[in-house]
């Protein structure tokens, strides 16, 4: 990469006749008495305005030095006219060793030192010459000895230097055999600093109609190969065959042998277009830190051919005669070795995959291979889903009935191109092209509560997921997916409050027995208990999308999305090391402050069935009711149920309960409810939750030494309940508590 050529003296200048700052700045150190440890030979300028500076450093050796490190070292440091570009640091000495920490050139001598590992633009803020004159001497004084590179170091590149890069496809580069060759087409990205992406888009067993954009692709693996002794870049096919000669790659043997095979696979009307294609050699270097060393990774590095293939074939004897060939083959002529074929040095970058995506964000691939389902894909769903996918987490099936629309922008992952589009099908599309891996993103476009009874393809997609993730932000979704799907799958559901300002998280314990109703209604207690979170499920006003009455949309900023899916995400990575069931709130703030604001252990679910119903409480439900008891022995008391009914499962969810109203009669044997408060009590629990919680039923106990049996005023209590109910199309219900353990509750429609 270095436009000057040190062989080549330049002119010599004065120290004061120097034009680069950093270079003179450099000479008068050098001659100044503060400079201890070296001393000015001589300045020149080179070609192309290159300004050199040559002194000696002394050096601190020790008496048996790990490398060849001189207690005097000739030096020469080489200013380019743009300062922004790095310092070029070279012995002058021509026997100097071939160590780590030294940079590529096009030839090996001198050997350049690898000073810093930050671009010029950023050394320049503190860079001096005395800390440049120590930096040197630190890098030599480190080599002598033996410690510039640590073991626990990352080994040096073999080749290195390269500016543009080549973007290959995982499959590429997995196999082990010596050799494999490949079609591919390509597409050349140019950047604005004359540097490009060669990216390979997709592989082809024959080439194409059009071979201007297509490559042929020779990926060689290497010997195992100690690292950081190749000193120089090979710059055209006879010098890279001589470098990786010793390492067990005969490459002009092989591309020999596959011109060979083209002039005998393809017809004489095809091979002309076949040769247009570029030459592209993919090394697969195995390197080892000792020369008896273990491989301990493999380095990848790539070559692109500047000349068609044809130009390649007659660089090194093939012969094309225009026509295919017909009788004995020719034979290659042994002298031409491709010293005519011009290389260029690219950096392989693999595209991204699942094992990438799970290396760059610090995971081990946990989860990432097991098949998952998500329900619900809209702005919440698809950048959880998102942030998932960069983790490399899950194979997911994705379920959703909607279609993006222009508004959905505003938050969702997918852009312009896929508005009218079915959410599952370009949401999979884009995230399968994202990580490579078109088949672990299944689209079903459906609505589980409308479809799920006669789909097959829902029903096997639940049943073969190890979690069922909700993002639907519906509840009957939710109860649908608790309560309805067959399937061994643990649930989760993440949803947003109305304003957006909060995310809360429900997850199932692993052998699912606080199911998600059942952990629905201890997030509504929480609610009602604590008065910091009243205002959680406010509804905000809304925005009109369309004419229809359903053409609504919540209005949330896109940075709250951003904010909650960040959390949601990292939720879901970590339920692999959570086995308990879960209970979580996040509330963001309009200062941006993010706050845990609901953690609460689950409590176990109780179910009660009574006259054809289920009735769904939990054990701290039923210790507040005890401990309401045992405040108010010896007398009775009593209260209200708060709660929901689910007629069509005939399911009454039971999720908390009132005192006693300050004006009911309590007496050792009997209980009358007052009214006091009671009202206005319920209808701001109702508010609170949302209209999720109301008015279930009564409570009351019985005095010490009681069971909870119902007794003759009970059942009067039962009547008076189900007639009061029966308006409401519920059932009529009263619980009662007593000495034992359990409690009775009564259910009459």
């Amino acid at each position: 990469m270095n436009r000057y050529d040190l062989s080549k003296n330049g002119v010599e200048i004065s120290p004061g006749a120097i034009s680069i700052s950093s270079a003179s700045e450099l000479a008068r150190f050098l001659q100044s008495d503060y400079c201890e440890n070296a001393s000015l030979v001589g300045c020149r300028r080179l070609k192309g305005d290159f300004e050199l500076v040559t002194f000696n450093v002394n050096v601190s050796v020790p008496q048996r030095p790990v490398h060849d490190i001189r207690n005097i070292e000739p030096i020469a440091a080489v200013f380019s006219p743009d300062e922004d570009i790095q310092v070029d640091v070279c012995s002058l000495r021509t026997e100097f060793p071939s160590v780590p920490h030294t940079n590529l050139r096009p030839l090996e001598y001198p050997r350049s030192l690898c000073l810093y590992d930050q671009p010029m633009h950023e050394v320049i803020f503190s860079w001096t010459p005395a800390s440049f004159i120590a930096r040197i001497i630190w890098w030599l004084e480190g080599m002598a000895h033996g410690v510039l590179h640590g073991d626990d170091q990352p080994l040096e590149p073999l080749l290195f230097g390269s500016v543009s890069d080549l973007i290959v496809p995982g499959q590429f580069l997995r196999h082990s055999d010596a050799i494999v060759p490949h079609w591919a087409t390509a597409e050349r990205i140019r950047r604005t600093d004359g540097t490009y992406s060669l990216e390979i888009a997709r592989t082809t067993s024959i080439v194409a109609e059009s071979s201007s954009d297509k490559c042929f692709v020779l990926v060689a693996t290497s010997k195992p190969t100690t690292h950081g002794l190749v000193r120089h870049a090979p710059r055209t096919l006879a010098e890279l065959h001589d470098l990786i000669h010793g390492a067990g790659i005969n490459i002009l043997g092989e591309v020999r042998r596959q011109f060979s095979r083209l002039r005998s696979q393809y017809k004489s009307e095809d091979l002309a277009e076949v040769l247009q294609a570029k030459l592209l050699i993919i090394l697969r270097l195995r390197k080892r830190r000792t020369d008896r060393g273990a491989v301990e990774t493999i380095e990848l590095r790539a070559f692109e051919s500047y000349d068609s293939l044809k130009r390649v074939g007659e660089s090194i004897g093939i012969r094309w005669d225009g026509t295919k060939p017909s009788g004995r083959k020719k034979l290659p002529d042994p002298v031409r070795k491709g010293t005519g074929v011009r290389l260029n040095l690219l950096n392989v970058r693999k595209t991204f995959s699942r094992e990438l995506a799970a290396q760059m964000n610090g995971f081990d691939g946990g989860g990432a291979i097991r098949d998952m389902v998500a329900v619900g894909v809209g702005a919440l769903g698809s950048q959880v889903l998102t942030n998932l996918v960069r983790s490399g987490y899950g194979r997911w099936t994705l379920i959703d009935e909607d279609a993006l629309q222009p508004h959905n922008l505003a938050r969702h992952t997918l852009g312009a191109e896929s508005v009218g589009h079915y959410k599952t099908q370009a949401l999979a599309t884009y995230l399968g092209a994202m990580i490579g891996e078109d088949d672990a993103f299944k689209p079903v476009v459906a609505n589980v509560l409308a479809h799920y009874e006669e789909s097959h393809e829902l029903a096997s997609s639940f049943k073969d997921a190890a979690l069922i993730l909700d993002m639907a932000a519906s509840v009957p979704v939710s109860r649908h997916l608790a309560r309805d799907v067959v399937s061994e799958a643990r649930r989760a559901s993440l949803f947003l409050n109305p304003s957006g300002s909060a995310l809360t998280l429900l997850v199932e314990d692993t052998e699912r027995r606080i199911p998600l109703d059942a952990l629905e209604m201890q997030f509504y207690r929480r609610i009602v208990a604590d008065s910091n979170l009243h205002d959680l499920l406010t509804h905000p006003g809304s925005a009109r999308t369309g004419l229809t009455c359903r053409d609504v949309s919540a209005k949330i900023p896109q940075d709250f999305i951003a904010i909650h899916s960040g959390a949601g995400s990292r939720s879901v990575h970590l339920l692999d090391d959570a086995k308990e069931a879960i209970i979580r709130t996040w509330m963001l703030d309009d200062q941006l402050n993010y706050s845990l604001v609901m953690d609460i252990a689950p409590a176990p679910v109780q179910r009660i069935h009574a006259d054809g119903w289920e009735i769904l409480l939990d054990s701290e439900l039923v210790k507040k009711l005890k401990d309401f008891r045992g405040d108010r022995l010896p007398n009775e008391t009593g209260g209200v149920l708060l709660g929901c009914h689910d007629n069509g499962r005939r399911i009454i969810y039971i999720a908390d309960a009132l005192p006693s109203p300050p004006d009911s009669q309590e007496r050792a044997t009997s209980y009358i409810r007052g009214v006091q408060g009671l009202e206005e009590e319920v209808s701001s629990i109702i508010a609170i939750t949302g209209d999720m919680l109301g008015y279930v039923g009564e409570w009351h106990s019985h005095p010490a030494g009681s069971s909870a049996n119902p007794s003759d005023r009970d059942k009067r209590l039962l009547n008076w309940v189900c007639e009061g109910m029966r308006v409401h199309g519920h059932p009529g219900l009263i619980l009662i508590v007593g000495d034992s353990e359990q409690i009775e509750v009564r259910i009459q429609e």
